[in-house]
């Protein structure tokens, strides 16, 4: 696993997902961290609401991560 410093996150943060992703698909898998980070919040929101249980919502935001990861390949940077 790569590790990337803060300013590298930083640089990405601004960046779009099509661009991260393509980043991430050549290797620098520790940027997936960005796509983390922008959608952190959203996710938690939903799970959230539909479930009414903060652990069962860590738990289905974790999955989906793990599942957005081994499907990055699929992305074909039409949804936003």
């Amino acid at each position: 696993m790569h590790v990337v410093n803060a300013a590298v996150l930083e640089e990405w943060a601004g960046l779009p997902d099509e661009q991260v992703v393509g980043q991430v698909l050549a290797g620098q898998t520790a940027l997936f961290e960005v796509l983390m980070r922008r959608y952190n919040e959203r996710l938690y929101r939903a799970a959230r609401a539909i479930l009414r249980d903060e652990r069962e919502a860590e738990d289905v935001m974790q999955q989906a991560y793990v599942n957005a990861y081994s499907h990055l390949r699929q992305f074909d940077g039409r949804s936003s």
